[in-house]
């Protein structure tokens, strides 16, 4: 039996305040790499009957992540390295006490269970030979990047985003490999967190179109995203890691708790919770069902990742209820309200960079672009009630002067945005552009332009 039911885990906040104190990388980042640590250690051994899946294969809260971003800047490999961290202490400490191995045993172990990269032949032949004392796979890369590169140009990769999508949804596979067939079986619990720079470098929008990306939380961070600073030498850092161990050795002895129940817990949805998600999806459906653009694609599904991070909240925050049927876990409204709140602080800057993505590989005469032009209003947007000016927008969108006028004019028409002449007392008047939503905010800056005078004017 899980001793002390239903008391409360608090591992968010301290692996927030620790990894914060060790790292200034986005809080984005470190929120995502938090859900997939709990979703990678203790995550295998909840399950959650309301969604739809085989009975040899139930949904579990099982968590891809991609991080992207300015190398070095972002501290995209500092935060998976974080993660990874976290998770092989968890493990080192179930291994060392639950199995009693010695300690090169364990390290073989838990280098069993986390793969880096690898040709799509090989991650199969790896897992297939250790599937049957194994079922939990972690799979991580720094530079994704260049295992999408690889997969449109070497033959050795080909079925690389098959093969992910396959470990993603736990299915059942037969692989016909060149000198022999090797079966996964149903039901293995496959985490993943990859690194990269901006998408638009390595990826297209077939990529959207198919399965695999549509299943990922993309995570898109900028410099201004970060919120503080750290400097790189500070010897008092290195005390955070040991707080960073003491919590992952808690997160060990969970795993031996959860494991010694002898089955998987039952997760049920509170009514108000499973109306939250089940709205959600249906919004996200309504606003971007007509919608064929990449970013459409990936936001429909995300009530999916939604699911997931609810799961996640809840069994982190708190231990099972013991009732007549066995230990369950429920999700609680505010469990979803924060996956919530994380989840839709991800979406501007996933939709700025999916859009690059698609903008980046479209031909098409400046009347149908519809990408760039939903670049553009992207940045607009986002530039708030402040605006953006002329030449901060050629610099963010790196679009030629002549063209970007002519999206800018198509967008005016469309009544999307507006263009204001801001009078200087001395130099020339700066030409500012806002979305539509903040004409109010705009007005009280100068004086209207209407398309013809943006393409005379400007």
């Amino acid at each position: 039996m899980v001793d002390n039911m239903t008391e409360d885990l608090n591992f968010k906040k301290r692996f927030m305040d620790t990894v914060t104190r060790i790292t200034d990388a986005p809080d984005n980042f470190l929120l995502g790499a938090y859900y997939f640590v709990i979703s990678s250690t203790i995550g295998k051994f909840f399950y959650c009957p309301e969604y739809p899946r085989p009975i040899n294969n139930p949904f579990r809260p099982n968590l891809w992540v991609i991080l992207s971003g300015k190398s070095g800047v972002t501290r995209k490999s500092t935060t998976i390295d974080l993660a990874l961290y976290t998770i092989k202490g968890a493990f080192y400490r179930y291994y060392e006490n639950r199995l009693r191995l010695p300690k090169n045993a364990i390290m073989e172990r838990i280098n069993t269970m986390i793969i880096e990269g690898g040709s799509p032949e090989g991650i199969i032949e790896h897992i297939a030979s250790v599937q049957d004392v194994n079922e939990i796979f972690i799979l991580f890369s720094h530079e994704f990047g260049g295992i999408l590169q690889q997969m449109k140009a070497k033959e050795y990769m080909t079925g690389y985003a098959s093969l992910l999508s396959t470990l993603y949804s736990g299915e059942e596979r037969v692989f016909k490999l060149v000198k022999k067939t090797r079966f996964i079986r149903a039901g293995l619990y496959v985490t993943a967190v990859f690194g990269i720079q901006e998408p638009w470098l390595y990826m297209d929008n077939m990529i959207f179109r198919q399965g695999l990306m549509r299943r990922v939380l993309l995570i898109y961070a900028k410099q201004e995203d970060k919120t503080r600073w750290l400097p790189p030498l500070d010897v008092t850092r290195s005390v955070y890691f040991d707080q960073l161990e003491i919590l992952s050795s808690e997160l060990g002895d969970y795993i031996i708790e959860l494991e010694g129940l002898g089955s998987l817990i039952e997760v049920n949805f509170d009514p108000v919770a499973k109306n939250m998600i089940n709205e959600y999806a249906r919004r996200m459906e309504q606003q971007y069902g007509n919608e064929y653009s990449a970013f459409s694609y990936y936001v429909q599904t995300s009530w999916d990742i939604l699911t997931r991070l609810s799961v996640l909240e809840a069994i982190s925050s708190r231990k099972p209820e013991e009732k007549e049927v066995g230990p369950t876990l429920t999700v609680l409204p505010n469990d979803v309200r924060e996956a919530m709140n994380f989840l839709e602080s991800t979406l501007p800057r996933a939709r700025e960079a999916i859009v690059r993505t698609e903008a980046g590989i479209k031909s098409q005469p400046v009347y149908i672009d519809t990408a760039p032009l939903e670049l553009i209003y992207t940045i607009i947007e986002e530039a708030g009630p402040e605006g953006i000016t002329a030449t901060e927008l050629l610099k963010q969108t790196k679009i030629l002067k002549d063209k970007l006028k002519k999206y800018i004019m198509h967008l005016m028409e469309e009544k999307k945005i507006v263009a204001i002449v801001k009078k200087k007392r001395r130099g020339r008047p700066t030409l500012i552009f806002y979305s539509s939503k903040y004409i109010n905010q705009a007005l009280q800056v100068g004086e209207t332009l209407s398309p013809k005078a943006i393409e005379v004017r400007w």
